[in-house]
């Protein structure tokens, strides 16, 4: 399994704060929130890590190196046009290859066992790919799917474009087994 972080934003909202340092290099507990989706990824067991970076794409380079400090190897793609999240998976393209990976967030914290929960729902079916979603307060003001009472995906139009502009099955699908 390989991770592909997407950290190349710039932050806007968080105003003052991202003018010099890139949003998944705030620190949170006096580490870059960054480090923590990274210690996340490798309690995992994920050690090949990808990040897309874009805004002061130097300042994550210099601090997490090729990423022998954290037992890992992580290589680089640089978003170069600021054209959405749904453009940046494709820098990861020929990293990915057909294998299988997790894409996730450089600059949103989650409980670092979510990503071997992931990996444990994905390795226990025959799936191409596994969404998870955070319920928050005001789900509405950003792109991400919202979760119904139902517990149905809905999309919003943002969400709609996210998911179909880079769709799993341009990388690749699992292998179905038999037996």
């Amino acid at each position: 399994m390989k991770a592909v972080i997407l950290a190349a934003g710039k932050g806007t909202r968080m105003k003052e704060l991202t003018n010099e340092l890139p949003k998944p290099m705030l620190k949170v507990q006096g580490k870059p929130i960054l480090e923590h989706i990274i210690e996340g990824l490798l309690l995992a067991g994920v050690h090949d890590i990808f990040i897309v970076t874009g805004f002061r794409a130097e300042v994550i380079e210099d601090y997490f190196g090729d990423g022998s400090k954290w037992n890992a190897r992580i290589v680089y793609g640089r978003q170069e046009t600021q054209d959405g999240t749904g453009k940046a998976p494709e820098v990861a393209r020929d990293f990915v290859g057909a294998s299988p990976f997790i894409l996730t967030y450089g600059d949103i914290l989650v409980p670092p066992e979510t990503y071997q929960r992931m990996i444990h729902r994905y390795n226990e079916g025959y799936f191409s790919g596994v969404i998870t979603i955070t319920p928050g307060q005001d789900v509405t003001q950003g792109p991400a799917p919202r979760q119904a009472n139902s517990g149905r995906l809905r999309e919003n139009r943002k969400a709609v474009h996210l998911w179909t502009a880079f769709p799993l099955t341009h990388l690749g699908h699992k292998p179905r087994t038999t037996g």
